[in-house]
Formats: structure tokens, C-alpha cells, sequence
């Protein structure tokens, strides 16, 4: 597996927070532990490493690759926000979601399954 985030030229923290996100869910999913930043030299792959490659350019919004290769086959899943409109309105959801709620920390998967 390989990790791919592409974000514009002023984003200061990588890999971005989506990209950690994602790969948690790898390695919960799969027991995979080993993460490998980049590639340079001669660096044999690792059995159960996890490839993760932080792009930073012009003004692109957000864009996340995770590619599965195995032998003779390959599956890309891959995300693009073509607005930043859309990490404000996943906010805004989130808040109305919290409205009449008691105070306290709540779970993000909470907030998506959207359980009153």
C-alpha cells in the first residue's frame, strides 16, 4: 500500500491530518505498523510497510491517493476537493449535529452516523 496527499504550496503540516486519519484506518484494518516517508536510494520494501508520499503545489485544495498493488492487479481509491466550501460545510454539519447536545467529547463517527 502507498499513500499519496497532494495539498497547495502554503500547507504547513505533513502528511496533513486526512492523510493520518487514513492511514490509522489502514493499519487498524489491515495490522500493518510500519510507515515509510518517502523513498530515496536503494530501499528494499518491507513486508506490512505503508509508502506515504506528501506533495506540495500551487493552489490545490486536498487530494488523497491510497493505491493497493499486489501482484498482476491495482486499486486506487482516491479523493479530491475541488473546494475548500466543502471542509466548511462538513464543519457546519458537524456543529448542528452538536446543537442541544450535552457538553463533552464526542467522537467524529458519531457526528457522521448522525445518531440523535
Amino acid at each position: 500500500m502507498e499513500l499519496t496527499e497532494t495539498h497547495h504550496n502554503g500547507k504547513r503540516d505533513a502528511p496533513s491530518g486526512t492523510a493520518e486519519s487514513l492511514l490509522d484506518a489502514v493499519e487498524r484494518a489491515t495490522g500493518t505498523t510500519g510507515r515509510t516517508y518517502g523513498r530515496e536510494g536503494i530501499q528494499p520494501r518491507e513486508a506490512g510497510e505503508v509508502g506515504v508520499h506528501v506533495r506540495r503545489a500551487g493552489d490545490v485544495r486536498g487530494e488523497h491517493e491510497l493505491l493497493f498493488a499486489g501482484n498482476d492487479e491495482v486499486l486506487t481509491l482516491t479523493h479530491r476537493a475541488e473546494s475548500r466550501g466543502v471542509f466548511a460545510a462538513g464543519a457546519l454539519d458537524a456543529a448542528e449535529w452538536l446543537t442541544g447536545r450535552e457538553p463533552g467529547r464526542y467522537d467524529f463517527e458519531e457526528v457522521i452516523a448522525g445518531d440523535r
